[in-house]
């Protein structure tokens, strides 16, 4: 084989050794020069490399669309937030997810699994909290009720299942796949926190699309904003924030303030914005410490 040069998407990456994918065709790789330093290159990064009998080597990586830390992964299309009954929905996890993609430009989906066994409480509460905010499907894996609407969603981009442990992620993904399963873990029944069953990042081609299965308990966590800047991060507060007294309100301990306003009407959810404070709170704190 002479050398050549071939470009494709990282899917899969595990002690500086790289799985990387061009044309339906899987090459296993190495990087060159200061390539090899950690953080480099992600899974999901569009490569370069030169490819010969001996050996593959990346030699570039295309700029990004966007990257992450937790997960370690790049050029995502969309976020797909999964929540589900039990264990019980993490709602702070979810709103500090969908602020990480506006911050990251990935478009979130919020994703209710395990709906065989939804109340009509819990569901009333998500539709409240979230109807106008993100695009909810409603699915089980163990049925496979509303499966065929997220395999539409995949096709042609690059999906991240993020959520909570035990939650369905990697049973949501086993339905969708046609030649291979991952790992299922199950909920602890003294905790009722997830196993952790994914350890490798590696992304899945799967329905017309790809699908990055990642690891960790609270993948998109943390915000890298100002907690000044987290007003601008709630779609509902855009239009009455032009009502408060104060230009730039922080809608805490202004007074008029409208859109603490039509939280005390119902307008706005009260939930949505006791988490808003407690999300700013833990922001403004993590701020403080770093500059101690």
């Amino acid at each position: 084989m002479e050398e050549k040069t071939i470009k494709g998407r990282v899917i899969k990456g595990v002690a500086g050794k790289f799985t990387v994918l061009s044309n339906d065709t899987e090459y296993k790789a190495f990087a060159r020069g200061k390539l090899k330093n950690d953080g480099e290159i992600r899974v999901g990064d569009i490569v370069e490399m030169e490819c010969s009998n001996k050996i593959n080597v990346i030699e570039k990586v295309y700029p990004r669309t966007n990257s992450l830390i937790r997960p370690y992964v790049a050029n995502i299309d969309m976020a797909i937030i999964t929540i589900c009954a039990s264990p019980k929905p993490d709602f702070v996890l979810v709103d500090k997810i969908l602020i990480n993609c506006k911050h990251s430009n990935i478009k979130p989906v919020l994703c209710v699994n395990k709906v065989d066994i939804l109340d009509a409480e819990l569901k009333g509460a998500i539709e409240k909290d979230y109807k106008d905010i993100v695009d909810i499907y409603y699915v089980s894996a163990y049925t496979k009720e509303g499966i065929k609407e997220l395999e539409k969603l995949i096709e042609d981009k690059v999906i991240c299942f993020c959520g909570q442990s035990a939650v369905g992620k990697s049973s949501i993904i086993n339905c969708l796949l046609e030649d291979r399963t991952l790992e299922v873990g199950g909920l602890s029944k003294k905790t009722e926190r997830g196993k952790h069953t994914t350890r490798v990042t590696e992304i899945i081609k799967v329905a017309g699309g790809y699908v990055v299965d990642t690891c960790g308990f609270s993948m998109l966590e943390n915000i890298d904003i100002n907690e000044k800047e987290l007003v601008t991060y709630y779609p509902e507060f855009y239009e009455p924030s032009y009502y408060c007294k104060y230009r730039g309100c922080n809608h805490i301990h202004e007074p008029e303030c409208k859109v603490k306003e039509l939280v005390q009407s119902g307008e706005i959810s009260q939930s949505r914005y006791d988490r808003y404070i407690q999300i700013y709170e833990q922001i403004k704190e993590a701020r403080r410490k770093k500059y101690e």
